[in-house]
């Protein structure tokens, strides 16, 4: 399980690998309209002046992304009501009392690694060139987990602690 805590300062990175990703989704998924989840949900940028931001955040959230797989593949779709009103929807609610400089900002890189791991579960395209060819979920893992080590998630880890080589 992801620790919210620990993913506070690696937020910045997963939202502009996310943003990168989102932005090169293939054009053989549908694009979305204004009566689906996402448009309704993420196009309304507004906080619950009872509730906060937290609330609402998640709440907006797990309305589009729980549910059975097919649910949650079904909000996969292209702009201009797609996926693409995810990240400002991110944005928004990172700056807003009650989330920002609190756990609450590891909660949305939790819920980010969620979006991720959905989307590796429905890439069936793959990325070649001369010398290999590999899975787009993979690609993708590469470079979001290349954006985590290049800003120090795991530093201090010994990955090899209790392995002998003979």
């Amino acid at each position: 399980m992801l620790d919210n805590a620990k993913l506070v300062k690696h937020f910045p990175t997963l939202l502009t690998a996310l943003k990168k990703r989102i932005k090169s989704l293939p054009s053989s998924l549908p694009l979305g309209d204004a009566d689906r989840y996402l448009s309704h949900y993420f196009g309304d940028l507004e906080v619950d002046a009872e509730e906060g931001a937290a609330f609402s955040a998640n709440h907006q959230w797990e309305h589009v992304f729980q549910g059975s797989e097919e649910e949650k593949q079904s909000h996969i779709v292209r702009s201009p009501h797609g996926l693409n009103l995810v990240c400002p929807f991110l944005d928004f609610f990172v700056v807003q009392d009650g989330i920002k400089g609190t756990v609450n900002v590891g909660m949305l890189a939790c819920r980010i690694h969620g979006l991720n791991s959905l989307l590796d579960s429905i890439s069936k395209h793959t990325m070649s060139n001369a010398q290999s060819s590999m899975a787009a979920s993979t690609a993708s893992s590469t470079v979001v987990t290349k954006e985590l080590l290049n800003a120090g998630f795991g530093e201090g880890l010994d990955y090899l602690e209790g392995i002998t080589i003979n």
